[in-house]
C-alpha cells in the first residue's frame, strides 16, 4: 500500500508499507516520475515494507538512474534486514544509499556518499 508523499527539506518522501508487488511498485515509480521534473530528490520511506517482489526491483533502479541524470537520487529509509538481504542478493546495494530513518536520508542530500555499507 503506498501513502501519499510529502516534500521535506528539498526532498520528495514516499511512504511504502506492505508488500510491494508488480502493481505497487508502478504506483510507486510513477508518483517518482511525475515528481523528477519538480524535485529529483527522492527518498522512499520503506520501514512499514513487508516484502518486495524482485521482479520490481528493476523498476526502482530505472527511478533512481532517471533521478540523477536530472542530478538528484534515489534513496532508502528504513529498510528491514530481510529487504536489505534482498537487495543484496540481487547485487543493488551499490547502487542505492539506505538509511535508518527519513530524516537520515534527507540529511544525506548535502553530504558526499562514500559507498554502500559494508
Amino acid at each position: 500500500m503506498l501513502n501519499r508523499e510529502f516534500a521535506a527539506r528539498d526532498a520528495l518522501v514516499v511512504n511504502v508499507r506492505g508488500a510491494i508487488d508488480m502493481r505497487e511498485m508502478t504506483r510507486v515509480k510513477s508518483m517518482i516520475d511525475e515528481g523528477i521534473a519538480t524535485n529529483p530528490r527522492v527518498v522512499l520511506a520503506m520501514a512499514a515494507v513487508e516484502a518486495i517482489a524482485p521482479m520490481t526491483l528493476g523498476l526502482l533502479l530505472g527511478a533512481a538512474i532517471k533521478l540523477r541524470e536530472r542530478g538528484g537520487d534515489l534513496k532508502l529509509a528504513g529498510l528491514a534486514p530481510e529487504l536489505r538481504t534482498t537487495f543484496k542478493l540481487f547485487g543493488l546495494r551499490q547502487f542505492f544509499e539506505t538509511y535508518g530513518s527519513v530524516e537520515e536520508a534527507i540529511e544525506s542530500f548535502d553530504e558526499a556518499w562514500e559507498g554502500p555499507e559494508q
